[in-house]
């Protein structure tokens, strides 16, 4: 089962690779070779702070998955590309403080990889992932 996964370096678990180049400075990610199940990684430019990460240029966030639904708590001012398991599905428009915005959703849990293209300046916070029974953590 995937946890919830955070972005601010406070509580960060999940990030692969999993060392955050520098602490509240921008910084140049890329995507590892692989990426396991409940695992998260970055690529392109992000800032992370304690409790959330600054999408910058060229911000892509992934996410491999077991969930019925997947959620992200967002803030900030832009459109997110949303690709799941290879399949643009969605365009959200994220607007003002932060608050959750649904990523996925599914009749049964199932295993996946949700891709996501950020603008700069767009805050991620984390990610809540839901099976048929409740939240998990």
């Amino acid at each position: 089962m995937s946890p919830e996964t955070y972005l601010g370096y406070s509580r960060l678990q999940y990030l692969v690779p999993s060392a955050v180049t520098d602490r509240d400075a921008a910084a140049v990610y890329h995507f590892p070779a692989r990426l396991p199940l409940g695992g998260m990684a970055w690529s392109g430019t992000w800032t992370d702070h304690a409790q959330e990460a600054t999408a910058g240029h060229g911000a892509r966030l992934e996410l491999s998955f077991l969930a019925r639904e997947v959620y992200l708590a967002l803030g900030g001012h832009g459109r997110i590309g949303v690709t799941v398991n290879g399949r643009q599905v969605a365009a959200i428009e994220v607007s003002g403080v932060p608050r959750l915005y649904t990523l996925y959703h599914a009749t049964a849990a199932r295993t996946g990889r949700v891709l996501l293209t950020l603008p700069p300046g767009v805050r991620a916070y984390d990610f809540t992932l839901r099976l048929a029974s409740g939240y998990i953590r």
